[in-house]
């Protein structure tokens, strides 16, 4: 039987977020040795864990641009492994 196993950090995640003047993204950030980890989303119920949406190529990395739609009023975003 083969196994494949990848370290991943367990530390607590300092995940921070940034925005710009005149932007309408927020970009995400978090440390480097946490790649692997995944941005969720989710603009609905925060008790229904269906409602959870992965942002697109957030695994692959560890910075996350999230375009802002100014109709939405709540947006709740987590870093999840794996």
């Amino acid at each position: 039987t083969e196994a494949v196993a990848r370290p991943a950090s367990t530390t607590i995640l300092p995940l921070s977020y940034n925005t710009s003047a005149g932007s309408l993204n927020l970009e995400f950030n978090w440390p480097s040795d946490h790649i692997g980890w995944r941005l969720m989303m989710n603009t609905n119920n925060l008790a229904d864990p269906t409602a959870w949406v992965t942002m697109p190529n957030s695994a692959a990395t560890n910075q996350v641009w999230f375009p802002l739609d100014q109709t939405q009023i709540n947006v709740f975003f987590r870093l999840v492994f794996p």
